[in-house]
């Protein structure tokens, strides 16, 4: 996930990111897994990371080779995709 990705850049713990941004880590280990995050949250993480909210927000692909929907698409399509690697996730805005 990107919070991910813009943490281990800086070296930091989720439990220094969570220090920082004012969030509890549990509020920063839900963030990484995928979970909704709120507008509250996604402003306190942009604000430490120095980036936009919608850099926080934009959606990435996941691919699984190892799942039955990989396995059904044509094999051409397996072929341009096969040396992609990367797994990440996607933040949901979450409004209330």
């Amino acid at each position: 996930m990107i919070v991910r990705r813009l943490r281990d850049k800086k070296n930091w713990s989720q439990e220094l990111l969570a220090t920082i941004a004012g969030l509890s880590l549990r509020t920063i280990q839900r963030v990484e897994a995928g979970n909704n995050a709120s507008m509250e949250t996604l402003k306190s993480l942009s604000a430490v990371f120095d980036v936009d909210i919608s850099i926080l927000t934009e959606e990435i692909t996941v691919i699984d080779k190892n799942s039955a929907s990989w396995k059904a698409e044509p094999w051409i399509v397996r072929f341009f995709l096969l040396d992609v690697k990367r797994r990440t996730h996607m933040v949901y805005l979450e409004y209330g």
